[in-house]
Parts: C-alpha cells; sequence; structure tokens
C-alpha cells in the first residue's frame, strides 16, 4: 500500500514539476527509500532527472486569416523555444556537416594511401628487372622494352612524389 502511494505521489510530482521544465533529484534515505525533490539533499548523494519542458501555449494561436500563422505578440517563452530550437537544429546541422567533412577526409585520406602503395609496388616491379608484361588498348598481352619501362618507372617516381607526402 504504502509503495503504491509512493508511486502516485512520485507521479504527480513529476507531473507537475514537468510542466514547470526544471530539475528533479533523486536520492536515497538511510533506510533504502528513494526520495524526489526540487532541491539536492545537502548531505546526500543525488541524481539530477532532467524533464521536458512544455513551452506555454499562447492566447491566440493564429492571426485569424486561417493560414495558422503566430500572432505578433508571442509570449517570450515561445519566442525563446523557437530560438532554442533553432539553435539546436543549427548545432545538428553543424555536426552532420563536420561528420561528413571528417568521412570525405578519411575516405581521401584512405585512397591516397592506396595509392602511394601501388605506385611503391609497381616501381619494386619494374626495378626488379624482371620481365614487365601489360595489356594493350586491344586487351593483348604485351612486353614492355627497356624505354617503356624507363618511361613507366618514371611514371611511378611522379605517383610516388604525389601521394606519399
Amino acid at each position: 500500500m504504502r509503495a503504491a502511494l509512493s508511486g502516485i505521489a512520485i507521479g504527480l510530482f513529476l507531473t507537475v514539476a514537468g510542466t514547470q521544465a526544471g530539475e528533479v533529484f533523486k536520492w536515497v534515505d538511510k533506510d533504502g527509500s528513494v526520495h524526489y525533490g526540487e532541491f539536492a539533499p545537502n548531505n546526500k548523494r543525488s541524481t539530477t532527472i532532467e524533464t521536458p519542458s512544455q513551452p506555454e501555449p499562447s492566447a491566440t494561436e493564429s492571426s485569424g486569416d486561417g493560414e495558422g500563422d503566430a500572432a505578433p505578440s508571442e509570449p517570450a517563452s515561445t519566442s525563446s523555444n523557437a530560438s532554442s530550437g533553432a539553435a539546436r537544429d543549427k548545432f545538428l546541422d553543424d555536426r552532420q556537416k563536420k561528420k561528413e567533412e571528417k568521412d570525405k577526409a578519411e575516405k581521401q585520406k584512405a585512397e591516397k594511401s592506396r595509392a602511394c602503395n601501388t605506385a611503391k609496388s609497381n616501381i619494386s616491379s619494374l626495378e626488379s628487372g624482371a620481365r614487365i608484361r601489360v595489356l594493350d588498348e586491344n586487351g593483348n598481352n604485351k612486353y614492355l622494352n627497356p624505354d617503356e619501362i624507363k618511361k613507366q618507372l618514371a611514371e611511378e617516381k611522379k605517383n610516388v612524389a604525389k601521394y606519399c607526402k
């Protein structure tokens, strides 16, 4: 019975506290009973429970033209809620943009690393002295002659300079 009454009291308190949009503190006393209040006890360990704020309804919701425009004389709390909502939206947009930029930068870094490793591997193959086989424009196998190997080696060294910084 006591637990049921405590639950009802807590529910009513949180409902009233929620309409005032403040902080609610929760703590446990020495007997193990859970308490809630607007103020934290001085000598007890407590946790803060954030309650959602509810905007106060304005006296007139529309200007009368049927389009649902806000009245010119909005209460200060409604305009501050709108500005805080806009600030929150801007914050979330900025955070999303930063995440996208970070992901793009990481992707570019990975691609650059891959290109660097490919160029180094190609140089190693070209300098090995082995015969180098490539596909020509028709898709046929072709072996590079020494002049073509030197030309390809110079190209791969440019790629290393470009991608391996």
